[in-house]
């Protein structure tokens, strides 16, 4: 599995953007990650929380636009809300009502109560309801698109 700490990737097969919150967030993306190794996930993981330097998390991002451009160039993006205070609903409805964006695959944490406005703003995506079925929905989503799928376990 790839994790490139630089403002743009040339991985090589599937590509997965772990999109949500990250400031005052939980850190759900290491788990993800985790997770996407432990399946035996082989292709790309782009993250707005770079592990690269503790100290200045969001000095890999700084160039302008790395987040709308690399959005649009992986193949699904996961989004994940843990539970906490703020909704950030516009993050996943934007890409969700895209058709020139990735799929999207969309968890909450089941205590969240933003999982109902998710449902409500987007009713034709299926809301997980933990990040273990969230990443599994996404591998299984990545199988069945077009492409690289040597990457993809089954």
């Amino acid at each position: 599995m790839e994790y490139p700490e630089e403002p743009d990737f040339t991985g090589s097969g599937p590509s997965l953007y772990l999109a949500g919150s990250v400031d005052s967030w939980p850190n759900w993306q290491f788990p993800a990650t985790i997770l996407l190794a432990q399946a035996g996930f082989a292709g790309t993981v782009l993250s707005p929380r770079p592990a690269l330097n503790p100290a200045d998390p969001y000095g890999a991002w700084r160039p302008f636009g790395w987040h709308s451009r690399n959005l649009r160039r992986c193949d699904l993006v996961l989004f994940f809300r843990p539970a906490g205070p703020v909704q950030v609903l516009d993050t996943y409805t934007a890409n969700a009502a895209d058709p020139t964006r990735p799929g999207v695959v969309v968890g909450c944490d089941q205590q969240s109560l933003a999982a109902d406005r998710i449902r409500a703003a987007a009713p034709w995506l299926t809301v997980h309801t933990d990040l273990a079925a969230t990443v599994a929905a996404a591998l299984a989503e990545l199988r069945t698109r077009p492409g690289p799928r040597a990457a993809v376990p089954s």
